[in-house]
Protein backbone atom coordinates (compact mmCIF):
# COMPACT_ATOMS: atom_id res chain seq x y z
CA UNK A 1 0.00 0.00 0.00
CA UNK A 2 1.46 3.61 -0.64
CA UNK A 3 1.92 6.15 1.82
CA UNK A 4 0.25 9.60 1.21
CA UNK A 5 1.98 12.00 -0.62
CA UNK A 6 1.95 15.64 1.42
CA UNK A 7 2.40 17.11 -1.59
CA UNK A 8 -0.50 15.98 -3.28
CA UNK A 9 -4.26 16.52 -2.73
CA UNK A 10 -5.92 12.92 -1.54
CA UNK A 11 -8.75 11.44 -3.41
CA UNK A 12 -10.85 8.72 -1.90
CA UNK A 13 -13.50 6.79 -3.83
CA UNK A 14 -15.81 4.64 -2.15
CA UNK A 15 -17.62 2.11 -4.37
CA UNK A 16 -19.21 -1.28 -4.02
CA UNK A 17 -17.15 -2.09 -7.92
CA UNK A 18 -13.50 -2.19 -8.89
CA UNK A 19 -11.10 -3.25 -10.22
CA UNK A 20 -10.73 -7.01 -10.37
CA UNK A 21 -14.77 -6.50 -11.41
CA UNK A 22 -15.90 -6.64 -14.69
CA UNK A 23 -19.00 -4.57 -14.10
CA UNK A 24 -19.00 -1.78 -16.11
CA UNK A 25 -18.56 0.72 -12.87
CA UNK A 26 -15.91 -1.31 -11.91
CA UNK A 27 -14.23 -0.43 -15.24
CA UNK A 28 -15.43 3.29 -15.57
CA UNK A 29 -14.29 3.79 -11.59
CA UNK A 30 -10.76 1.66 -12.14
CA UNK A 31 -9.93 4.09 -15.68
CA UNK A 32 -10.61 6.97 -13.35
CA UNK A 33 -8.86 6.40 -10.38
CA UNK A 34 -5.92 5.25 -12.45
CA UNK A 35 -6.11 8.63 -14.33
CA UNK A 36 -6.12 10.60 -11.31
CA UNK A 37 -3.34 9.23 -9.52
CA UNK A 38 -0.66 11.03 -11.46
CA UNK A 39 -2.28 14.03 -9.87
CA UNK A 40 -3.32 12.85 -6.84
CA UNK A 41 -3.17 10.39 -4.37
CA UNK A 42 -5.99 8.10 -4.82
CA UNK A 43 -7.62 5.40 -2.24
CA UNK A 44 -10.58 3.51 -2.76
CA UNK A 45 -12.82 1.81 -0.15
CA UNK A 46 -14.85 -1.21 -1.75
CA UNK A 47 -16.39 -4.87 -1.70
CA UNK A 48 -14.85 -7.85 -2.36
CA UNK A 49 -15.61 -8.56 -5.90
CA UNK A 50 -19.22 -9.93 -6.66
CA UNK A 51 -18.99 -10.08 -10.17
CA UNK A 52 -15.33 -11.41 -11.16
CA UNK A 53 -15.50 -14.43 -13.41
CA UNK A 54 -13.51 -18.08 -12.46
CA UNK A 55 -12.05 -19.63 -9.57
CA UNK A 56 -9.59 -16.76 -8.41
CA UNK A 57 -12.30 -14.49 -7.00
CA UNK A 58 -11.38 -15.95 -3.20
CA UNK A 59 -7.65 -14.95 -3.89
CA UNK A 60 -8.32 -11.16 -4.42
CA UNK A 61 -6.36 -9.54 -1.65
CA UNK A 62 -8.43 -7.27 0.93
CA UNK A 63 -5.54 -4.57 0.67
CA UNK A 64 -3.20 -4.24 -2.67
CA UNK A 65 -1.98 -1.28 -5.24
CA UNK A 66 -3.45 -1.21 -8.12
CA UNK A 67 -1.59 0.72 -10.79
CA UNK A 68 -0.59 3.20 -8.06
CA UNK A 69 -4.21 3.54 -6.79
CA UNK A 70 -4.33 1.74 -3.18
CA UNK A 71 -7.24 -0.45 -3.24
CA UNK A 72 -8.88 -1.62 0.47
CA UNK A 73 -11.33 -3.98 -0.01
CA UNK A 74 -14.11 -4.65 2.84
CA UNK A 75 -15.34 -8.42 3.78
CA UNK A 76 -18.96 -7.37 2.62
CA UNK A 77 -21.95 -10.34 1.93
CA UNK A 78 -22.14 -11.31 -1.32
CA UNK A 79 -25.34 -13.18 -1.51
CA UNK A 80 -27.21 -13.51 -4.59
CA UNK A 81 -27.07 -10.15 -6.50
CA UNK A 82 -30.38 -11.45 -8.30
CA UNK A 83 -33.29 -11.82 -5.95
CA UNK A 84 -33.87 -8.33 -4.35
CA UNK A 85 -34.03 -9.37 -0.43
CA UNK A 86 -30.19 -10.74 -0.43
CA UNK A 87 -29.56 -8.17 -2.72
CA UNK A 88 -30.73 -5.43 -0.09
CA UNK A 89 -28.29 -7.53 2.49
CA UNK A 90 -24.98 -6.81 0.19
CA UNK A 91 -26.21 -3.08 0.46
CA UNK A 92 -26.94 -2.49 3.68
CA UNK A 93 -23.56 -4.61 4.84
CA UNK A 94 -21.35 -2.94 2.67
CA UNK A 95 -22.74 0.45 3.87
CA UNK A 96 -22.72 -0.16 7.44
CA UNK A 97 -18.84 -2.04 6.69
CA UNK A 98 -17.69 1.88 4.63
CA UNK A 99 -19.28 3.72 7.93
CA UNK A 100 -17.81 2.00 10.26
CA UNK A 101 -14.21 2.16 8.24
CA UNK A 102 -14.64 6.10 8.25
CA UNK A 103 -15.82 5.92 11.81
CA UNK A 104 -12.81 4.52 12.54
CA UNK A 105 -10.21 6.49 10.62
CA UNK A 106 -11.72 9.83 9.73
CA UNK A 107 -8.62 10.86 7.57
CA UNK A 108 -8.07 14.38 6.31
CA UNK A 109 -9.11 13.25 2.53
CA UNK A 110 -9.18 16.18 0.13
CA UNK A 111 -11.89 15.37 -1.19
CA UNK A 112 -13.99 12.13 -0.93
CA UNK A 113 -16.03 10.61 -3.94
CA UNK A 114 -18.96 8.19 -3.18
CA UNK A 115 -21.30 6.40 -5.42
CA UNK A 116 -24.66 6.08 -5.40
CA UNK A 117 -24.38 2.37 -5.92
CA UNK A 118 -25.66 0.57 -3.44
CA UNK A 119 -28.45 3.71 -3.52
CA UNK A 120 -27.66 4.05 0.67
CA UNK A 121 -24.31 4.24 0.02
CA UNK A 122 -23.94 7.96 0.56
CA UNK A 123 -25.45 7.92 4.22
CA UNK A 124 -21.83 6.29 5.28
CA UNK A 125 -20.08 9.30 4.12
CA UNK A 126 -21.73 11.65 6.70
CA UNK A 127 -19.29 9.58 9.23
Amino acid sequence: MKFPNEDRPSVTLITEYFYPEEASTAQLLTSLATGLQGDFDVSVITGRPNYHAGDEIESVPARETHEGVSIERLPATRLDKDTLPFRVVNWITFTLLVFWRLVRSRGSDDVALVLSNPPILPLAAWA
